[in-house]
């Protein structure tokens, strides 16, 4: 929700909610900047990053983390794993075009928080 706002996309608070209002994306044609969601209904949501990975919060206040979309960590709910990913899907609104006109920036914010991917 913190990063789709800054880009002046709005999202319901409940995960289910998110997963109901995007457009799922065919397998292969994930971009970053799409949503990454656990169980249907949805119990979770990260933000892919490209490259198999993702950005994510296991709860309100959290630290985010990074990490594999097929491993993330299981602290959110009760399957982060291939298990339990329910796809990718994509908010019409949401123009990844956006991303490349984003200032870039050393770290990942949130509240505060700052992430760094891991080194390659």
């Amino acid at each position: 929700m913190y990063v789709y706002s800054h880009f002046g996309v709005g999202l319901p608070h409940n995960a289910a909610a998110q997963q109901s209002g995007t457009q799922a994306v065919p397998a292969g044609q994930e971009q970053p900047g799409d949503l990454v969601f656990f169980g249907n209904p949805a119990y979770h949501v990260g933000i892919y990053v490209g490259g198999g990975s993702m950005v994510n919060a296991p709860h309100t206040g959290a630290m985010v983390s990074y990490g594999s979309v097929a491993g993330a960590s299981g602290s959110a709910g009760p399957d982060l794993t291939a298990a339990g990913f329910a796809g990718h899907r994509r908010h019409p609104a949401f123009r990844h075009s956006s991303l490349a006109a984003a200032p870039p920036t050393p770290s990942l914010s949130r509240k505060g928080k700052h992430l760094r991917p891991p080194a390659d």
